[in-house]
């Protein structure tokens, strides 16, 4: 937990303390940090073998600004941290 600094204190004192608790969220539920949920959907597709099957010709026409969109309208959860 000691690499992810002001994000580990956020989440400890989001768990009221409990450094277990703490640990045990970052551990299973922190999956990174990108610049903007296009990167991220990216990012997410890549990592679970979303483009298993689609050929190579066809991936770059993947829209991930679209799948970004759809996941800030709640099909997924983002948290961004705020910054100062």
């Amino acid at each position: 937990m000691a690499e992810h600094g002001q994000l580990r204190a956020m989440i400890a004192d989001y768990y009221g303390g409990d450094i277990n608790d703490a640990r045990e969220a970052l551990e299973d539920r922190y999956c990174g940090e990108w610049r903007n949920v296009t990167e991220y959907a990216e990012h997410l597709t890549e990592e679970t073998g979303g483009l298993e099957g689609i050929p190579d010709n066809i991936a770059p026409y993947i829209d991930y600004e679209a799948m970004g969109r759809d996941m800030e309208a709640g099909v997924a959860t983002l948290s961004p941290l705020k910054q100062g």
